[in-house]
């Protein structure tokens, strides 16, 4: 590790007073200082913000509430940090569902559960959906694109990694069959 130049934090030792006579070093020039630095991560806890959806009544009778951000779909849920990071532990890291609960769980001290987490997943892959219509288009458009197909244990069973790709983009793809059926079931495959 390497020594930063803008830590987040400097806390001075001060000698308390002069090793051979006791006497106080309070004023006495400063003639060097050793600088050593700890990297560490502060406590993290879950930030709630409460978001209240204000109802007014009109003269006329009706009663008006504001909506909400999009964000805002349960009495409690959790925002988009939180859920990335379920993503991330999932996919990235490569957690069950249940270990990436815990985890969270015990982190941050709010409960998750292994159901939050499959949620979470089905939200992120379901926003993918417009990239990946793109990343589709630019592989159907391209003048080279390369097709595969290998085998791999999905569930206890013996399934298929499709890819199609460019020098640029690239697809993936699991099903249970091998070939161009397979292949064009793949969602975007009409492009």
């Amino acid at each position: 590790m390497r020594q930063v130049d803008d830590p987040d934090e400097v806390v001075r030792h001060e000698p308390p007073g002069c090793a051979k006579c006791g006497a106080d070093l309070g004023e006495a020039p400063v003639v060097g200082t050793q600088r050593a630095q700890v990297f560490d991560i502060p406590p993290i806890k879950m930030h709630v913000v409460e978001h209240q959806m204000v109802a007014r009544r009109c003269g006329c009778g009706a009663a008006t509430r504001r909506q909400g951000p999009d964000q805002v779909n349960a009495p409690a849920a959790y925002g988009p940090v939180a859920r990335s990071v379920m993503v991330y532990l999932l996919m990235g890291q490569f957690l069950s569902r249940g270990r990436t609960a815990d985890d969270l769980s015990e982190l941050f001290g709010a409960p998750v559960s292994a159901a939050t987490v499959a949620a979470a997943t089905t939200r992120a892959a379901d926003d993918l959906a417009p990239f990946l219509s793109l990343v589709t288009e630019q592989i159907v458009a391209a003048a080279v694109a390369h097709f595969d197909e290998t085998g791999l244990r999905c569930q206890g069973r013996q399934a298929w990694l499709h890819s199609a790709f460019t020098d640029t983009f690239a697809l993936l793809y699991a099903h249970p069959n091998r070939g161009k059926a397979a292949m064009g079931a793949y969602p975007g495959a009409e492009a």
